[in-house]
């Protein structure tokens, strides 16, 4: 098993941290990795990566999980990346909501990253007891599931999710036909838009014991 840990990546023109192909149930803990023109940590295409109490500052993604069977994204912090703080992508093919490539997403602090700060699409998530904040000044979008079946949304505390471009910012967001997707338990305040929003595309979203509040254009 690969192992990358303990180290500082920064000012690179592409990837921080990119493992692909053959590497499978690596192991990315505890780097520094900031300032990279590429993704911040990125890992494509294998088994059970573990990306685990990384700083992840000011990149294009943060942390970027491509078509990965279950990887654990555990104690990061992303902060004022350019675009998603963490971003899990499944098999692209297809309008359906997948189940593949699952991942656990618990604990992380996502702050101030530019458009989504948790995006999942067309994969299957348990994203818990995350820490969202500020995040969203270019499109405005928290916690997003996308094609997304199986999904559980939980306890995870979210605020300030706004667009200044847009007037707008959701802090939850279940679109495109996703299915059986549960939410429950979150904090959601200071939304620029909506505090939860589940498209019509959607089927069978369970939406149960969120506190919601601040929410709504000011």
């Amino acid at each position: 098993d690969a192992k990358v840990t303990d180290n500082r990546v920064m000012n690179n023109k592409s990837d921080g941290i990119l493992i692909h192909t053959a590497s499978d149930k690596p192991k990315v803990r505890q780097n520094t990795v900031t300032d990279n023109s590429g993704d911040g940590i990125k890992t494509d295409g294998i088994s059970a990566p573990e990306v685990a109490e990384n700083t992840v500052r000011s990149n294009n993604i943060g942390i970027y999980i491509c078509r990965c069977g279950d990887s654990l994204i555990n104690g990061n912090t992303t902060e004022t990346n350019r675009n998603k703080g963490i971003y899990v992508e499944g098999n692209l093919n297809g309008n359906g909501a997948s189940r593949d490539y699952f991942s656990t997403i618990t604990g992380n602090t996502v702050k101030a990253d530019r458009l989504s700060g948790i995006l999942v699409f067309h994969a299957k998530a348990d994203i818990n007891k995350n820490n969202v904040s500020d995040t969203g000044a270019g499109v405005g979008e928290g916690i997003v599931v996308q094609y997304s079946g199986d999904s559980i949304i939980s306890e995870n505390n979210i605020s300030g999710v706004k667009s200044a471009e847009y007037n707008n910012g959701n802090g939850i967001i279940v679109a495109n036909n996703s299915e059986n997707v549960i939410v429950y338990k979150n904090k959601v305040a200071s939304s620029g838009n909506h505090g939860i929003q589940v498209t019509y595309s959607s089927n069978n979203v369970t939406v149960l014991a969120n506190d919601v509040s601040g929410s709504g254009h000011q």
